[in-house]
């Protein structure tokens, strides 16, 4: 089973605002609401993708944990989840297997070489070389990034893994990738198999 839900931050309606704040909240964000307005809206808006996908948690604040290279999670649900944000766009996929998601506002002034030079394989530079049209080229580039991130946030290391530890130009078999294009972001999916 895999859900995917996305949301606008500017459109959202928050069927949760008047639950307390959760425990994960004060922990990582503190009590400041104006600063935190995308962290409760992400927290509501997982509550309702859960909800949406068999699991209602809304008579109590989730107990929202991270793991050791700091992937939330919510214990004994059976369910697996991943969060990601840009821009106005949160992404939340939800699945019964590992997970992680990745969503990207796509920037044509990003320093595609510089950084597919730094964090990228030698293929995948070298494909975004030469691919000569500039939107095409940031819309390329920002698709190869989510598939990158979503698959080591899959693994649960996320941006503190290896970056060229897989090819988004040869994906591995052991795990389903959904990549797809939303207006102005690309975003990506990556379940374990």
């Amino acid at each position: 089973m895999l859900n995917i839900y996305l949301y606008s931050y500017l459109t959202f309606t928050d069927p949760y605002a008047d639950l307390p704040v959760s425990s994960y909240r004060m922990k990582h964000f503190g009590r400041n609401e104006e600063l935190n307005r995308k962290k409760i809206i992400n927290e509501h808006a997982l509550l309702y993708s859960l909800k949406q996908s068999g699991i209602d948690l809304t008579g109590a604040c989730p107990d929202i944990r991270t793991a050791e290279c700091g992937k939330p999670y919510i214990p004994d649900i059976g369910l697996n989840f991943n969060i990601s944000d840009s821009g106005d766009m949160l992404l939340i996929a939800v699945s019964s297997n590992e997970i992680g998601a990745d969503i990207e506002i796509i920037n044509k002034d990003t320093d595609i070489d510089g950084i597919a030079r730094r964090f990228f394989l030698r293929e995948e530079a070298d494909y975004l070389k030469s691919v000569s049209d500039p939107d095409l080229r940031a819309s390329e580039f920002t698709r190869i990034w989510t598939i990158k991130e979503a698959y080591l946030k899959c693994l649960g290391t996320g941006l503190s893994g290896d970056l060229t530890s897989v090819s988004a130009l040869n994906l591995p078999e052991s795990y389903l990738f959904q990549t797809e294009r939303d207006g102005d972001y690309y975003y990506t999916v990556c379940e374990k198999n």
